[in-house]
């Protein structure tokens, strides 16, 4: 293997990770890019990438899998308040059908549960109250009630939990 060839490929390859950033969408140039990156690669004397280049092969899935992240969570801010709808439901108990006389359901988006009536009381309890208050904030900010992790519609990004992992093995370690 020429060692000149893998440190061509390294620098342009550290070039592209720059461009690469939490808002990059563009696969098809990346696509276009790593493979003429691994063919220049080729072409300067390297014979096996995987054996030889195996970082910078891993690095090049990594910023492709990062990039098609971009585009999911792009698509995410385009749904429509139908859509946003049907995965709220998702979250959301049944209404109960009978409501005996002297109760009411909770008014907190994700709860429907009944609760004696007192007063002009709206929650079931104070968290539900907090809920609906954070929901609200949510809305206006997003267009969903939803909170992005905790209901799963924009799960942390691949290499956000890998770093979450391996930090809590290196605590784990130094017990």
């Amino acid at each position: 293997m020429d060692s000149s060839a893998a440190l061509k490929a390294k620098k342009r390859l550290e070039a592209v990770k720059k461009i690469v950033t939490a808002t990059y969408t563009d696969i098809d140039w990346l696509k276009l890019e790593t493979d003429d990156i691994i063919e220049e690669y080729m072409r300067n004397g390297g014979i096996k990438p995987i054996k030889e280049i195996p970082e910078e092969l891993s690095l090049m899935a990594m910023l492709l899998a990062k990039t098609h992240e971009n585009i999911e969570r792009s698509s995410i801010k385009e749904r429509s308040r139908d859509e946003w709808e049907q995965l709220e439901a998702k979250h959301v108990a049944p209404m109960p059908l009978d409501i005996p006389k002297g109760f009411k359901v909770c008014s907190c988006w994700n709860c429907n549960h009944m609760f004696q009536s007192k007063g002009k009381m709206k929650y079931c309890s104070d968290k539900c109250r907090q809920e609906q208050l954070d929901a609200n904030k949510r809305f206006k900010a997003t267009g969903t009630y939803l909170a992005p992790y905790r209901d799963d519609y924009r799960p942390k990004r691949d290499e956000t939990a890998e770093r979450m992992r391996k930090r809590k093995e290196i605590h784990q370690e130094a017990r």
